[in-house]
């Protein structure tokens, strides 16, 4: 069993503790080592940039999660062009890390279009869905998280598990996650990985953030 867990940071659907929620889920990730994938909305990244830069410095996967977070089949293709390139340079800027090529659509719209994923193509990037949706964003509780999630995944060889930065009681849904698949001896990749990009297991560990790396704009090391 592999899993990936990925995460859309956006502005939240409804009120949200925010910084709060996403500091459990980096202690949660870091303490189990699990590295995870991290979607970003440009705006977000702007409005958060300190947020941002938690994310990187604690070794995680960054692709890119648009920057308006608008349906993006209601775009010119200009207009998509525009909004993939502000993401870029926005998540870049605040996060210290180049997305580019993991890429989420909003809502996953446009994901069945294939004139919305040439398009993606074309512009450098992998769109990435899911087939594990947490249903966090519906204000799931942790054990209504844990148990969809689970029921899913012990299904699969391979899933790619979807949750959000701002629900509050996802941090405890991800940590009954881990808990279950490293019970059952299954092991936790990132969309690269499961991708096939990179070996499994290369590059930067997880780890709890540095309060070192988020003074003064510091960016992470790459």
């Amino acid at each position: 069993m592999r899993v990936a867990l990925t995460f859309d940071a956006e502005h939240p659907g409804r009120p949200s503790p925010g910084k709060r929620i996403l500091d459990s889920l980096l202690e949660i990730l870091g303490t189990a080592s699990v590295r995870a994938t991290f979607f970003m909305q440009g705006r977000w990244a702007s409005a958060y940039p300190e947020q941002a830069r938690a994310i990187a410095a604690s070794g995680h996967l960054v692709g890119s999660h648009s920057h308006h977070h608008a349906d993006m089949r209601m775009m010119t293709p200009d207009g998509f062009l525009d909004d993939l390139a502000l993401a870029r340079s926005a998540i870049e800027t605040a996060s210290g890390l180049d997305p580019m090529p993991w890429f989420r659509l909003p809502f996953g719209l446009g994901s069945n279009d294939e004139h919305i994923v040439a398009a993606i193509g074309q512009a450098g990037y992998r769109h990435v869905m899911w087939d594990c949706d947490s249903l966090d964003w519906r204000a799931a509780t942790s054990k209504q998280i844990e148990a969809r999630v689970w029921r899913l995944a012990k299904k699969r060889d391979e899933s790619t598990v979807l949750f959000h930065t701002w629900p509050g009681d996802t941090p405890e849904g991800v940590r009954a996650i881990i808990k279950r698949v490293k019970e059952a001896d299954g092991e936790f990749i990132t969309v690269a990985e499961l991708a096939g990009e990179v070996p499994l297991h290369a590059g930067v560990e997880p780890r709890r953030p540095d309060p070192r790396n988020l003074r003064r704009g510091a960016r992470p090391r790459r």
